[in-house]
This record gives C-alpha cells, structure tokens and sequence, in this order.
C-alpha cells in the first residue's frame, strides 16, 4: 500500500497512467482443461477461468484467468490514447474556460442540473451540488479534531472520525428549504443527504464581522478509506474531473477534508496537486465560502465503474499529477531493458483500528521468489520495494522506470496507473480471500483497461501453500510462466 509510515510534515502526489484503446489479449500459462463463464462486471468482456489439475513440483498451480478487452465503448467517450500534446504541454489547458469538454460522462453531469435558492445552491446528477456563499460554523460539530499523528490516536473509533454536524454547521442565506435527492451507490446515500439536513435556513449568523470570507474555488470532502491508495485515488480522481468540468486551476483550490481523520501517508498527493488542504475542524471561527463543491462519493467515481470501457482524461490527470514532479509520462514500455518490479507487503500501522500494523495477502517466500525469476531471466532488470516507507515522490519515480508489475492483491497495485501503455500487471491472490467479491477480484483488472495493459491474474487454490499470519507461498515456476507469457504481449517482437 502506498507510502505508509511517512510521518513527514511534506505532501507529496501520487499518479495515473494514459491509455489507448487497442485490442489487447491478455492469456496465462498452458491449462488443459477450460471453462467459459460470463463476466457481468464489464461489457463484452470474456472471462475465462481454467482449473489445473496437474501439479507443478506437488503444488496446485491454481487458476488463471484470460481475458479479452473489446474496444467499442458502450457510449461515445473519447478514445484513451497516448496524447503527446497533453504530455509535452506543462500548462494544463484543460483546466482553462476555453477548453471545451467532449466527454459524455462530464457532459451527462451538465445537462441533469438545478437550480434552487436563487443560484445559490446547484445539483448536478444527483450526486454532487455546488454552493454559492454558504458559511460553515465548525462549533456546530463534534468528533475527532484531525490531523493527529496515528501512534497519537490508536484505537480511535472511526464514526468519531467522521463528521457529526449539528443544525447550523452550515449555512446560507435562503427564504425557503431546499429539496434534493442524492443518487444511491447499492443501497447507501452516503454522507451527502445528512450534511442537506444539517444546512440552517434561513442565515442564522447575526454579527457579520465575525466571518471570515474565502473567495477561492473549494472542495469540501469526507474521506472514507483515507489511508487506502485505491479509494484515495477513485476520491483524487473525482476531484480532479471537477476542476475540468468548473473550469477552475488546482493551483488556486482548496481541499477542506471535513472529517477528523489522522495524519495519512496520502495526505501529501492532496498538497502536492491542489492549492491549499484545511481540515475542518480546525476552522477557528465561522467561514463564508463563495463558492464550495460538495463531490460526489469515491464510489461514483469512473475509475470504478465496471460498465465504463473508458474512462476520459485519463491521459491529462496522470500529466498533471506525474508533471508536479517532474516526471513526462511515457509512451511505450521500454522493451530494450524491460524492468519489471516486484511489490512487497510488510506489516505497518496506517489507521488507529489496527494498532498492530498487521496485514494480510503477504509473500512468505519473497526471496526465493525474487532471486529465482531473476535468473530465469538474466536479461531483465528486476526490482523489489516495500512501498509503505516510501515517500510519494520516491514512489512515482520508481513506477515511472517500471514496465511490468508483480504483486499480491492489495491497493499498491494501484500504481499501476503510472505504468506505460501496452505494459503489464500480474496480480496473485491468495486462497479465498475474506470477504472478496467477484468485484474485489477485478478491481485492478478493470483499471487495466483504461490504460491499457496486458493483465494476468493468478489465485492460489491449494491449502498448503497458505500460511499463519497472511502469508502465502508462492510457486516460482507459476510466476515464472506467468512473466513468460506477458513479456510476449508486451514485447512481441522483442528478445523475450
């Protein structure tokens, strides 16, 4: 997971990857016996799951799956190609007012507006609104203060974490109550509607003097998994399409995390890309804000919408986030020196409802494993990191010289967003995980498709391998199969 333990007072960024829409096949090591079964997750997508039932050195080798991207969209988005323009440019232009949107995504949003109290408030789609003048009082709330290192706060209950408004904790000045309905996510609402209810009407501020007015463009966002790279990311990513969609620089912005969360190793990504971060409660006197987004949740973000084949201005967030560090996304792996790193997980503290840092879906064998590839193939450059000391800029300049993935299940994988186009990830899950869905399967084999790359995934199916304490042990010559084939999607006409 990314650059955990980082308790230093800096922010950093994190990063995505471009993509083009190309037909790419990503197969797995030879199976005899094979069995077709329909993927509901994603359009016109062939998944195929093959059970072994011959062994390698007494080890089941377990499953692999084969899957087919289509390349026709489900409706017009634009084509997620590698766009030099928006690479070699380092202004972002499309964040400026001229820049006119072609997405029917972002376009979708526009059209399913309203408007009530005058201008002051605005619904889009039913799943974000913005506000025109609205003050938040932050007395009017309890909860966590926020910002705290971890160590500080172990055991803290996470509702404390969130933010419990009281009447009044916002608002704005309106002559009538407003009514609006948020979109379900399954059948959770989220935050959103309670925060509706929270909003005082008519303005109920008396002395004017007492507020403190903030004219720049702010988003105002409760964290769920805050300590999480792929929920963190779906959050950045949202917010992100929101500066694209309101026209506004992220430079000038400012993030309100209103929510008590500890210091988080993400912390720095939100810095390092938006103007300026608050927390909320540590407004010390009421604030009106001229204009304040309320986003939507992480879980209406494209990145994790399964029915998307595409998802635009992919190509633009991960110039924008790789270019803060002075890094130019590339466009093809480098397929004269391939480097392929592996991705460790080692226990760490991230949240106070896990005090002893355990983790689960861990390598038992790294180093067999590690050594022994490499000398399967003496012409590669190999790689290993535990990322969670990292820093974020270390981080992305790691993934940016990377061109294959090697990894557990977990949300580290979620770097793969800076991996170069046609490059590729290989993905290893342990036996039965707990509590996983068929969505949980797939979430890093569906952000795969945006890019693209070539994917394959392996889930462990013998009990023996599974070992006390999240540990796994993971058979050499599958990962030895698994590199073989993909070198040869990534590097058809390669030396590999």
């Amino acid at each position: 997971m990314s650059s955990l333990r980082n308790n230093s007072e800096e922010f950093s960024t994190l990063p995505i990857r471009p993509s083009m829409n190309e037909n790419l096949v990503e197969t797995t090591i030879d199976i005899p016996r094979t069995e077709t079964l329909t993927n509901k997750d994603t359009n016109n997508v062939l998944a195929r799951m093959a059970p072994r039932n011959s062994t390698l050195n007494g080890i089941n080798p377990g499953v692999t799956r084969i899957v087919k991207i289509g390349a026709t969209p489900s409706y017009n988005i634009i084509s997620n190609t590698y766009n030099l323009r928006v690479h070699e440019d380092k202004s972002f232009f499309f964040f400026r007012e001229n820049f006119t949107i072609h997405d029917q995504f972002l376009n979708y949003w526009s059209k399913r507006n309203s408007t009530q109290c005058n201008g002051k408030f605005q619904g889009f789609a039913n799943i974000f609104v913005r506000w025109m003048n609205i003050t938040i009082d932050s007395s009017k709330s309890q909860g966590a203060f926020g910002g705290e290192n971890v160590s500080q706060v172990l055991r803290q209950r996470e509702y404390s974490e969130m933010l419990n408004p009281k009447k009044g904790f916002f608002q704005i000045d309106c002559r009538y109550r407003l009514k609006y309905t948020f979109a379900r996510y399954m059948n959770m609402r989220g935050h959103l509607p309670t925060w509706l209810n929270m909003v005082s009407l008519p303005y109920s501020l008396k002395r004017q003097a007492e507020i403190k007015v903030i004219s720049n463009f702010t988003i105002a966002i409760q964290r769920y998994e805050y300590a999480n790279v792929y929920h963190s990311m779906n959050d950045i990513f949202n917010v992100f399409l929101l500066h694209i969609f309101f026209h506004k620089d992220p430079k000038d912005s400012i993030i309100l995390f209103a929510d008590g969360h500890p210091k988080g190793h993400i912390d720095p990504l939100w810095e390092k890309l938006f103007g300026r971060v608050i927390r909320v409660r540590h407004l010390k006197q009421p604030v009106m804000f001229r204009e304040m987004v309320w986003p939507m949740l992480e879980k209406f973000s494209p990145l994790n919408l399964f029915d998307l084949k595409q998802v635009s201005y992919i190509d633009h967030f991960r110039s924008f986030v790789m270019n803060k560090y002075g890094i130019t996304p590339r466009s093809a792996p480098n397929c004269d020196n391939i480097n392929v790193l592996f991705i460790w997980r080692h226990d760490y503290l991230s949240h106070p409802r896990n005090p002893k840092g355990k983790l689960t879906r861990k390598i038992i064998n790294e180093n067999e494993l590690f050594y022994a590839i490499n000398a399967s193939f003496p012409d590669i450059r190999f790689t290993a990191a535990d990322l969670a000391p990292m820093s974020m800029a270390e981080q992305l300049k790691l993934i940016s010289e990377t061109d294959i993935i090697i990894g557990m299940h977990g949300a580290g994988l979620m770097l793969e967003l800076f991996l170069p186009p046609k490059g590729g990830l290989i993905e290893l899950l342990p036996r039965n995980p707990k509590n996983f869905s068929k969505k949980q399967h797939d979430l890093f084999k569906n952000i795969t498709r945006h890019i693209p790359l070539h994917y394959l995934q392996w889930q462990n199916k013998d009990k023996r391998n599974e070992v006390s304490d999240g540990y796994t042990y993971i058979p050499t010559k599958i990962v030895e199969s698994l590199l073989k084939t993909l070198l040869g999607q990534v590097c058809p006409s390669g030396k590999y």
